[in-house]
């Protein structure tokens, strides 16, 4: 089975219409029948959406392995995707994290609360993974 054929395969599985998934994708429905015919190919982050709400690799549905079952570091680099993603709807992008001229626009107080947080996210993480 190629791309467009997993596409279609895993979208009628989850009972959706052409429609329906064009709208959780955020594009047109002609847009995303191509997809479906062959035609077009998605982009990068609607390839990982498409991932996502099948609940299958991008391998998968390229064609490359024939397991649906989505392993477990591709749900982890999705969610950085994600965590990309929202930086970059705040006008962040990802390298400028490392950028010492932006890390200088900060003071004291906002540099303390990162590190609060970060904090908070270690301990959360611990005491999660202590009950597993």
């Amino acid at each position: 089975m190629n791309f467009n054929e997993r596409l279609k395969y895993c979208r009628i599985k989850k009972g959706l219409t052409q429609d329906n998934l064009s709208k959780m994708l955020g594009i047109k429905r002609p847009t995303y029948a191509k997809y479906e015919t062959g035609e077009n190919m998605p982009d990068y982050k609607t390839l990982l959406h498409l991932a996502d709400l099948f609940s299958v690799s991008t391998d998968y549905l390229l064609g490359r392995i024939t397991d649906e079952s989505t392993p477990e570091y591709n749900a982890e680099l999705s969610l950085f995707f994600l965590f990309k993603d929202y930086l970059k709807d705040l006008g962040i992008d990802i390298k400028d994290l490392f950028d010492m001229q932006k890390w200088n626009r900060l003071n004291y107080e906002d540099v303390k609360m990162i590190m609060i947080f970060i904090d908070w996210m270690s301990y959360r993480t611990t005491e999660r993974d202590s009950k597993k």
